[in-house]
């Protein structure tokens, strides 16, 4: 494969991916409680991954100030989706939890990903659902040894 023919199809999956995510996202936006932002719902996505992140580690995750994160846990704990607990061994280290509601949302969220995911994915056959899954799976992990490349 020429230089030029990598290059178009690059192109070609980044604009499909792009096009994708931005269908999907008005997919998803609609069922999603209307109070929360896309932020929030991802900080309630990766807490609900990791069970319990410090304020760092969701400013890390999802690239924005600890001061950004702080002031959304705060709007989030007070509507309840989130709760802070205070790390006994040093005080400045607080770890955040999903609260009830959080938990609800979470659920919520998952049983909407769920149905729009099988409402598209169901018109592929077997072998392309497949070919799909093993070649996203593969670029997710190109991605992720990358990112542990530049770690180190």
């Amino acid at each position: 494969m020429s230089e030029g023919e990598a290059l178009q199809y690059t192109l070609t999956i980044e604009d499909c991916m792009m096009e994708i995510t931005m269908l999907l996202n008005e997919k998803f936006g609609s069922a999603y409680p209307n109070e929360l932002s896309r932020n929030q719902q991802l900080v309630l996505i990766l807490i609900d991954k990791h069970k319990s992140l410090t304020m760092r580690d969701i400013a890390n995750k999802i690239n924005v100030s600890v001061s950004a994160v702080s002031q959304m846990i705060a709007k989030m704990d007070q509507m309840k989706f989130v709760t802070r607990i205070v790390n006994p061994s040093d005080r400045r280290i607080i770890h955040i939890r999903l609260a009830k509601k959080g938990k609800d949302v979470i659920q919520k969220m998952g049983e909407t990903r769920q149905e729009i995911f099988t409402k598209y994915l169901s018109q592929m056959n077997v072998k392309d659902l497949r070919l799909l899954s093993e070649k996203i799976n593969k670029f997710r992990d190109i991605i992720r040894m990358e990112g542990e490349k530049e770690i180190r």
